[in-house]
């Protein structure tokens, strides 16, 4: 009997805890990404693609980074700064204008899902909202 009976390296246990890990970590990754996708599908969202890699997990399943991420969030009250003939410098400093709270912890939740890009919330007029077909 000793000698029909093979010892297997791993045992039942340690394969399931090993699939359950790697089912996980896949499902982290997917969703991931999902909440990339939402993000620069939304029309307040304006993306710059990268030529660099994205992160490791993102990045085997072919999804590309960004270099930069702004969000609009669309207030008339606060944004009666005319765009029209300004310098860099001083579009900038207009859009450095606080974000609410609400618009803080959006920005930072995109951070959170754009480790690679630099993002920037400002303030625009409802009348500059983009109109999707």
């Amino acid at each position: 009997m000793t000698a029909l009976h093979r010892r297997s390296f791993f045992s039942l246990r340690t394969l399931f805890v090993v699939v359950t890990m790697l089912g996980c970590w896949l499902g982290y990754s997917l969703n991931w990404i999902r909440e990339r996708r939402g993000v620069i599908a939304q029309p307040s969202v304006a993306s710059g693609r990268s030529d660099l890699p994205a992160p490791l997990p993102l990045r085997i399943f072919g999804e590309s980074a960004y270099t930069v991420i702004s969000i609009a969030f669309y207030d008339d009250r606060r944004a009666d700064v005319p765009w029209q003939g300004l310098t860099s410098e001083e579009i900038m400093r207009n859009l450095a204008e606080p974000l609410n709270a609400d618009e803080n912890q959006e920005v930072e939740r995109i951070r959170r899902l754009f480790p690679e890009a630099r993002v920037y919330g400002m303030v625009a007029a409802e009348s500059e909202r983009p109109t999707r077909p």
